[in-house]
């Protein structure tokens, strides 16, 4: 699906593009308009808001405002936005409905609100027109408040944890515009913009950013704040956000992801009278109203969608008793770390363990994720009985995490697949099943760029993978590939093996793809598996974060879980290096064999013989019968 790229029509309503403007809008992703609205103009509408729309609550947020905010529309085509806009991303913009007006509310965890977030998505392939989604914040209050941004994050793949993490040098932006930072992958750093009442911030929907709501406050004021549970809280800030973007690929995926797509954020058509100012303004996108994603199906990949969202539609059983809270800022809980006090968290209820059944209630423990995906603490559910641990739900998608990292220069030379060797290979830890290969068949069940597969040189070499360009990279390596595994003929396969695979999918799918991937297997067979040791035991231990992990096994729980699908006896060793308890466990494996403290687990599973079907039970003869039956024959 391609567009022309847009071009500024002669009769725009503002000046010719300035170079210098939208050179740096590029680099930095950000750009800021200093008293953009008049400082009466926005006294006057923000005491107005407050009235209308605070009440007695302590914030307030709503989407949509060109439905829900009348008072605030105009500002849509107003021609110094219009202006600010077209400067920064060098053509005419288009209104793409995603906006939203707010009292006193923050989002504190770093992220983007681009439809893909993870780098490298769709939103960063330019074949269709260049990316220019971008959101104009007009600050109409900011007693108080200042937005965080990374300049150059939007061009970089940043990690969100490095973000999180972040110890160095923040930049503060008071007063003046903003410089030309031209921040790269090595030398970025986080820069907090103080705003004022009539300014506009600009920036890339791709930018990592998030609210600071004590801007003006020093480090120790904020630990002060943080304690009495305020830090939170922004006394004195009305924003009203409007998004925008050239007429391309880019803009009608961003539409529709925001009024078809998240259906959690309840985006309705606009209004005629609406639609007809658009127009009026040249502001009016060419695909408004049309759903981008019925289209044309491929443009739906790796789109973001909330948790929230995420649970509804899977429609779960167990999201019914969802619980979305915030812990209190004042939670003396060591568990609980940095940016963990600013996101929800999430519980559910009434779950037996889908490893062994247990109905015991859960032990829970908390599950600090940076990831982006998430972009939530959850709690992790965990099992006393076997210590199986997991994410009751499926979270973003994530189950499709089947992608490993390529060996260096692997798309370049597939050679250098053959070449790289996975630490705790499963020859190593079963030299006995490996041995002797010649005429025997090895399937990888997730097999990516083939790299686990290359340790089985003498084998035939099958895998699984359904993205045609990794499995490109895997045929070059030797490896026979198919995009699913129902295609693999079943009893062929002497060794079925998962590399790092179970732990992304939720429990749910792993039994499926298990149940699946047995009858492929001879009666002789054998399934190899590497996990991580990410039980309760391990998480109470290091804290660790294990992303994008939706379940984490113990010894004891992994041979639960291949029972379950049908696997019979398993023997599970330890790999790589033992971890400390810096404390006690949450759980206490009851058997010796069950408390393996390694870094791996790694797996033999046989397949259980299918049970034989039991004869259909026949009705007993009546007393006589046989006798009176002779006695008939005899007589006839």
């Amino acid at each position: 699906m391609s567009h022309p790229a847009p071009s500024v029509p002669a009769s725009a309503s503002f000046p010719v593009v300035p170079p210098d403007q939208h050179a740096h809008f590029k680099a930095n992703g950000f750009s800021l308009r200093r008293s953009l609205l008049d400082a009466d103009e926005t006294q006057a509408l923000s005491a107005r808001l407050r009235e209308t729309y605070l009440g007695e609550q302590l914030k307030f947020l709503r989407n949509d405002i060109a439905n829900n905010v009348p008072e605030v529309t105009h500002y849509i085509w107003d021609p110094r936005v219009v202006e600010f806009v077209a400067a920064s991303i060098g053509g005419q913009p288009k209104f793409l409905q995603a906006s939203d007006f707010q009292i006193n509310h923050n989002v504190f965890g770093w992220h983007r609100d681009s439809p893909s977030r993870k780098f490298g998505g769709v939103d960063w392939q330019e074949f269709d027109g260049p990316y220019a989604c971008v959101k104009c914040i007009l600050y109409l209050d900011a007693t108080d408040f200042g937005l965080g941004v990374v300049p150059g994050s939007h061009l970089h793949p940043i990690p969100v944890e490095d973000v999180h993490r972040y110890k160095g040098e923040t930049v503060t932006l008071a007063e003046g515009d903003a410089p030309d930072f031209g921040y790269g992958l090595d030398d970025w750093r986080t820069v907090n913009v103080v705003v004022q009442p009539g300014d506009a911030l600009l920036f890339d929907q791709r930018l990592y950013h998030r609210g600071w709501p004590t801007a003006r406050r020093s480090a120790e004021e904020r630990r002060l704040l943080s304690r009495t549970g305020q830090y939170k809280y922004s006394g004195g800030k009305i924003t009203l956000a409007l998004c925008y973007g050239l007429d391309n690929f880019h803009s009608h995926r961003y539409y529709s992801a925001f009024r078809f797509h998240r259906v959690d954020l309840k985006f309705q058509d606009l209004p005629p009278e609406t639609i007809e100012k658009l127009d009026e303004h040249d502001l009016l996108l060419s695909s408004m109203g049309r759903n981008l994603f019925e289209d044309d199906e491929t443009a739906s990949q790796d789109l973001y969608s909330s948790l929230k969202m995420a649970l509804a539609v899977e429609k779960l059983p167990e999201a019914e008793d969802v619980v979305f809270e915030t812990p209190p800022a004042t939670r003396a809980d060591g568990r609980i770390k940095g940016e963990a006090l600013t996101r929800p968290f999430i519980r559910f209820h009434r779950q037996a363990c889908p490893a062994c059944g247990s109905s015991e209630p859960a032990l829970t423990s908390n599950y600090p994720s940076g990831n982006q995906e998430f972009f939530a603490n959850l709690t992790v559910h965990g099992c006393a009985d076997c210590g199986f641990a997991f994410v009751p739900n499926r979270v973003l998608g994530l189950s499709r995490f089947r992608r490993r990292a390529a060996p260096e220069g692997a798309l370049e030379d597939p050679a250098a697949i053959a070449r790289f060797r996975p630490d705790h290979s499963f020859a190593a830890a079963w030299p006995d099943v490996t041995a002797n290969l010649d005429g025997r068949t090895v399937l990888d069940i997730a097999c990516g760029y083939g790299a686990a597969l290359a340790e089985f040189a003498g084998a035939r070499r099958v895998g699984v993978e359904f993205d045609p360009e990794i499995a490109a990279v895997a045929r070059a390596g030797g490896v026979e590939t198919v995009s699913r595994l129902s295609q693999v003929e079943p009893g062929s396969v002497d060794i079925v093996i998962a590399d790092r695979w179970l732990e992304s999918l939720p429990p749910k799918e792993l039994l499926e793809e298990l149940k699946e991937a047995r009858p492929k297997l001879k009666p002789d067979g054998a399934l190899l598996l590497k996990v991580s040791n990410a039980s309760l035991l391990r998480l109470n231990a290091k804290r660790a974060r294990h992303s994008p992990n939706l379940s984490f096994f113990s010894a004891r729980s992994l041979r639960a879980t291949l029972k379950k699908a049908g696997y019979g006896a398993t023997v599970v060793r330890s790999a790589g290096e033992d971890f400390q308890l810096h404390r006690a466990p949450i759980h206490t494996p009851a058997e010796p064999d069950d408390d393996v403290r390694g870094e791996w687990l790694m797996a033999l599973a046989r397949p259980a013989p299918d049970p034989k079907p039991q004869p259909t039970p026949r009705t007993a003869p009546r007393k006589g019968f046989l006798a009176r039956l002779k006695r008939k024959i005899y007589r006839g």
